[in-house]
């Protein structure tokens, strides 16, 4: 299970803790945060200090809206990165397919496969002034790490 929460019985209720640990649990686990509100805003649940109690119950309404706040924009951003790593992959696919095509017509002239980086330092380190070598064509300098 993954419980966030702990129950510590004291005084009288310390003998029985399983009892009333259990029994805790049991009604409150299910709860939303409106069930709660509404069966500890009646006038039969009795507090020590009247006032802690209409101090306190508006919190659960505003926790609940919190927390409902905190993962709808987890959402979005857990939804925004994977938008970004998609168009990731897309640009990575883009630029590794004329390395595939290349590749390709080498192999089927059975001439010697060019690796990836190979074909990065053509492409982007080739020193200034000098002819593009055949079938790449010339791009702006990109360091690459």
């Amino acid at each position: 299970k993954n419980e966030r929460h702990h129950i510590v019985c004291i005084q009288n209720a310390a003998s029985q803790a399983t009892l009333y640990t259990t029994a805790l649990v049991d009604n409150w686990a299910d709860q939303t945060p409106q069930q709660a509100h509404a069966f500890l805003s009646k006038p039969d649940v009795t507090v020590t200090n009247q006032s802690d109690k209409e101090a306190q119950l508006p919190k659960i309404k505003a926790l609940d809206a919190t927390v409902q706040g905190a993962f709808g924009e987890l959402a979005q951003q857990l939804e925004d990165e994977l938008t970004a790593s998609k168009a990731a992959a897309a640009h990575a696919d883009a630029e590794l397919t004329p390395w595939e095509t290349l590749n390709e017509r080498r192999r089927a002239r059975g001439t010697e496969v060019l690796s990836l980086g190979r074909v990065w330092r053509l492409r982007f380190f080739r020193p200034s002034g000098s002819a593009p070598a055949r079938g790449l064509r010339l791009a702006p300098t990109r360091h690459i790490a």
